[in-house]
């Protein structure tokens, strides 16, 4: 019975270690992006536009506004990300948008999208980061 545990013990250690060697080699072999909260401002304030889809019974979310690449290069990708509140303050829903290949000192008109069941009031800005090609063997750059 000893024996048995400890052959099974030892299987999942070696499943383990395996794991941990694959990711390291994966992240490693294609590249993990660099992300730059500070790589990215948005210009003045953001836009909020809603409304109603009747079909799906939810109100659809625009943010509108425009950012600009401040990181001194060119920029693989960048993401926006804007929470919605009610009127009373409270987290409705999210909205996203991505975009990519940012010049250097570029400016990028974004239209965040997102949905939710609620009336949307207001949003506020949660994240804006963009981010490097690490220079991958599959690199294309």
């Amino acid at each position: 019975m000893m024996r048995k545990i400890k052959k099974i013990t030892l299987l999942m250690m070696t499943a383990l270690l395996t794991l941990v060697l694959c990711t390291g080699c994966y992240n490693w072999w294609y590249g993990i992006p660099d992300y730059d909260y500070s790589a990215l401002e948005v210009v003045g304030e953001a836009e909020l536009e809603w409304e109603y889809n009747e079909e799906y019974s939810q109100y659809v979310v625009s943010v509108k506004g425009v950012a600009k690449n401040v990181s001194g290069e060119e920029l693989e990708s960048a993401g926006v990300t804007y929470l919605i509140y009610d009127e009373d303050g409270n987290n409705i829903g999210s909205a996203y948008e991505y975009i990519s290949l940012l010049e250097k000192d570029g400016s990028w008109r974004f239209c965040a999208t997102g949905a939710t069941k609620f009336v949307p009031a207001s949003v506020r800005l949660h994240e804006i980061c963009g981010w490097k090609d690490r220079g991958s063997v599959f690199s294309l750059g």
